[in-house]
């Protein structure tokens, strides 16, 4: 199961418990330990140049690790681009 996936369910899950909610909390913790990854992977990919678009480029690698691909995949993807 993805982490989108994971998210989907959870969001399902909480209903209307809103923020404070059991299943939302989990929410809060996939997402930032995705972000800390992206951000992570994004500095690694940092060989001496810098980005354009910071945001974009954390946008990007977010996102494929939400759709579950590996961090060795991600910088093998950024790199041809």
């Amino acid at each position: 199961m993805t982490p989108r996936e994971e998210i989907k369910l959870k969001n399902m899950l909480n209903g209307s418990d809103g923020y404070y909610g059991t299943h939302n909390q989990f929410i809060i913790l996939i997402e930032k330990r995705l972000y800390d990854k992206a951000t992570k992977i994004m500095n690694s990919l940092n060989t001496g140049f810098l980005f354009s678009n910071e945001r974009y480029v954390h946008n990007i690698i977010y996102n494929f690790l939400l759709d579950g691909n590996s961090a060795k995949d991600i910088k093998n993807k950024m790199l041809i681009k």
